[in-house]
């Protein structure tokens, strides 16, 4: 701006400076009159108006050099406009002329010293505004820096959890939620944050040996919810659904439909594959899906959910019917031939007999119908269908076979009948089913030479020979147990009997030879004693009774007393008997 003011200025004064000389000049030329007569004063009256006149631009080009530092310049131009020739005209126009180029000169000058020392100072100015400028971006940045600082509330990038939500610190310093964890035990604010993944599931449950392990409430892992007497399989424990005790041997079923044994071993009874005898529960490999098991004389049979059956160990009179033409052990469950239809499987120590589900039979192994005890005429590979219907419960012995129907009454078939087996008053063998005289039964035992039936009125009568040294013989008729009444199911092994009351307690009677009657104490029982010795584990729970050794149980235990000469207590080990009931140890 001031750069402009002075080049209009110095214009201004060039102007003033020629506006008289040449007004006077020019009339001079066009009047006819010129030169005046005393033309000597005229020009010295014209270099003093000069003169006079020039004060003013040099006064004024002072002030403007003061301004923009070139007093000199002005000085110089202004001076050269006062020479003028004495000579008259020529000399008048070429001062008028010098003064011209002096004062265009001065202006020129002028404006250039303006133009260099306005560009000079403008540079500086710019300059020096530029840095000022700088430094009030650089202030403003900081103050700027200093007020975020001021309004943060966290560190950028730091991580927090509240419950299950999981925060950040975003660049701001402002709080922000970046996701939703499963739980809160997920929510990792480690570092920049993260929801750590689950574990396991809600309520997931696994096995580590015998204890049930449950997904924790944070899913970081798992807890112990439950350790399992039997055992442990899919997140659940396991437990007893039945018993069976046989020969020398015993086994159960499992929950899963798994089986166990126990016990004499010697020829596959065992099922696991060997001939070793063990007095821990075995698992029978390969055998899943079973309803229910039942343990014979030297041999083992299942029945499976399924319809079907598979039996293992001895197969001396073709006991296991699986129609092979081995009479070898089977060490391994061995499919039943073309059995489909199993409601019930029960066996005992030469045959086994299934019930069909439409209330039919059929039996394999051996037909004692000769007069001479333990005689085998025949014995069949495969199961045979008997001309019978209508029954509801089957029970096998070691050499006879016996059938209760819904209608109440008591058939038997294949045996000799030499001991009355088949309680019809006679001693005549047969293979075909004879009617028991007896009515009005509801359950049905059979033992090795013997059966008992629980009759209406709550007594029990039994027929046939329970042991014979010392002999004690029912006879072909079945006679009433004398002082038992009240009585609500039976329960039979091979030489002996026990009765369950309908006022709770047992009463049990038989061969006694190793404490198997758990009455504490050894010696046969013609008539009916209370299990004394199992008082503290018998409530509650259930009996199997076996040759020589009787089991009782419930969902997650099983005791025994009696001979333990292979282990079919299940105490962990071998030989010896037992009076007072042992635990079987899983």
């Amino acid at each position: 701006m001031r750069r402009a003011i002075l080049v209009t200025m110095v214009t201004m004064v060039t102007m003033v400076a020629l506006a008289a000389p040449g007004c006077a000049l020019f009339s001079a030329i066009d009047d006819p009159t010129y030169p005046p007569e005393d033309a000597a004063t005229e020009a010295d009256s014209f270099a003093g108006d000069a003169e006079v006149d020039a004060s003013a631009p040099d006064t004024f080009a002072e002030e403007v050099a003061a301004d923009a530092g070139e007093a000199s310049v002005v000085d110089s131009g202004a001076d050269s406009a006062t020479v003028v020739d004495a000579d008259g005209g020529d000399a008048a126009d070429a001062s008028g002329a010098d003064a011209d180029a002096s004062i265009d000169a001065a202006a020129a000058d002028a404006d250039a010293g303006s133009d260099t020392a306005g560009d000079t100072g403008s540079d500086a100015a710019l300059a020096d505004t530029a840095t000022v400028a700088d430094t009030a971006a650089d202030a403003a940045d900081a103050a700027d820096a200093a007020d975020a600082a001021d309004t943060m509330t966290c560190t950028p990038g730091a991580a927090t959890c509240t419950g299950t939500t999981l925060k950040r610190c975003s660049d701001a310093g402002v709080v922000e939620n970046v996701g939703t964890c499963a739980t809160p035990e997920l929510c990792d604010a480690t570092g920049t944050g993260t929801c750590k993944t689950p574990a396991c599931a809600v309520g997931e449950k696994r096995c580590v040996g015998k204890a049930v392990e449950v997904c924790n409430a944070g899913r970081t892992g798992f807890v112990t919810e439950s350790t399992c007497a039997v055992g442990c399989a899919a997140g659940a424990c396991l437990t007893i659904t039945d018993v069976s005790a046989g020969g020398w041997h015993s086994c159960a079923l499992i929950s899963n439909g798994t089986v166990r044994c126990w016990g004499e071993n010697s020829v596959g009874q065992l099922g696991n594959g060997t001939f070793a005898t063990t007095a821990t529960p075995t698992e029978v490999p390969g055998l899943s899906g079973v309803a229910r098991v039942a343990c014979g004389g030297e041999n083992t049979c299942a029945r499976l959910a399924d319809g079907s059956a598979k039996c293992w160990g001895s197969n001396m009179w073709d006991q296991i019917g699986d129609g092979g033409t081995s009479m070898g052990a089977r060490v391994y469950p061995s499919p039943v031939f073309a059995m489909t239809d199993a409601a019930e499987v029960s066996i005992g120590r030469s045959l086994a007999c299934a019930r069909t589900i439409a209330g039919g039979a059929r039996c394999w192994g051996q037909v004692t119908t000769a007069t001479t005890p333990y005689v085998m005429i025949k014995s069949y590979k495969t199961p045979q269908a008997l001309v019978i219907s209508d029954l509801k419960r089957i029970a096998v012995g070691d050499y006879h076979a016996c059938g209760l129907k819904n209608d109440g009454t008591v058939w038997c078939w294949w045996g000799s009948n030499s001991s009355g087996e088949f309680g019809d008053g006679t001693n005549d063998p047969s293979e075909t089913p004879v009617k028991v005289l007896l009515s009005n039964a509801k359950d049905l035992v059979s033992g090795s030479r013997f059966s008992c039936a629980l009759v209406g009125d709550g007594t029990v009568r039994c027929w046939g020979a329970l042991f014979s040294d010392p002999p004690k013989k029912y006879g072909s008729t079945p006679v009433a147990i004398a002082g038992l009444t009240g009585v609500s199911s039976l329960n039979g092994g091979a030489f002996n009997v026990c009765a369950t009351l309908t006022a709770g307690g047992q009463r049990c009677w038989g061969l006694n030879a190793y404490g198997e009657l758990g009455d504490g104490s050894t010696g046969e029982r013609v008539s009916p004693v209370t299990p004394t010795a199992l008082a503290s584990v018998l409530s509650g729970r259930k009996l199997s009774l076996g040759y020589e050794h009787t089991h009782v149980f419930e969902a997650t235990s099983v005791f025994g007393v009696g001979d333990n000469s292979s282990g079919q207590i299940g105490k962990a080990v071998i030989g010896g008997s037992y009076l007072a009931p042992e635990k079987v140890l899983w």
